[in-house]
């Protein structure tokens, strides 16, 4: 899934082992959509749908990555 592919990912970046990594690791918060508050902000991005539309792949998105893997969510 997603949402635990990104959080396993941002555990490795942290040092995990430590008490100060834990309790960092303990705020993470991942959604799997837009939070409420923040929906309108990314509305306005409108550069990924420009690349969308164009046909141009300079990225892949964590779902796009995790359909790859095999998700079918």
């Amino acid at each position: 899934m997603p949402n635990l592919l990104v959080r396993r990912v941002v555990r490795g970046m942290l040092p995990y082992k430590s008490q100060r990594g834990r309790d960092a690791y303990k705020r993470l918060k991942v959604y799997t959509d837009a939070p409420e508050e923040l929906k309108a902000k990314v509305k306005e991005n409108r550069a990924f749908e420009i690349l969308k539309a164009q046909n141009i792949r300079k990225h892949i998105t964590v779902k796009q990555l995790c359909e790859y893997l095999g998700y079918s969510g």
